[in-house]
C-alpha cells in the first residue's frame, strides 16, 4: 500500500498501477480525507492511526487518476492494516458528520489534521 498526497485533491491510500511524473494512477484507493491520531503522513504511512473512530476515510475506488502527485509514501504493514480497519465514513449511513463536500479543502492533508 502507499500513500499519495496530490497539490488540490487530496491524500488516497491504495495500490499505484502506474506513474509518469507527477500523474498517478492507483487501484482499491481511498481518500483520507481527515485522520486523528497521527500527528503527519509520515506517521500515518508508518505506525497508522490511533483513533480510528474519528477518521475520515470514504469507500474505496477500483481505479483514480491523480493528477499533480508531490508525496509518495510506503506504507509499513502495521500501518496497511490500521487503514483499512478505519470504518468507511459516510453521509448515506449516518456514520460520522463532515463539512463540505467530503473532499477536504484541497491542500492535500486532509481536513484539520496532518502535515
Amino acid at each position: 500500500m502507499k500513500i499519495v498526497r496530490t497539490h488540490s485533491a487530496g491524500v488516497f491510500a491504495g495500490e499505484i498501477e502506474s506513474r509518469n511524473g507527477q500523474e498517478v494512477v492507483m487501484r482499491n484507493a481511498r481518500r483520507l480525507w481527515y485522520w486523528d491520531g497521527a500527528s503527519s503522513l509520515s506517521e500515518l504511512a508508518v505506525r497508522g492511526v490511533s483513533k480510528p473512530q474519528n477518521c475520515k476515510f470514504p469507500v474505496a475506488v477500483d481505479r483514480v487518476e491523480l493528477l499533480q502527485a508531490i508525496e509518495i509514501l510506503d506504507c509499513t504493514p502495521e500501518a496497511e492494516k490500521s487503514i483499512n480497519e478505519v470504518p468507511e465514513w459516510t453521509q448515506r449511513s449516518g456514520f460520522g458528520y463532515g463539512f463540505g463536500d467530503g473532499y477536504g479543502y484541497g491542500d492535500g492533508s486532509g481536513y484539520g489534521s496532518g502535515d
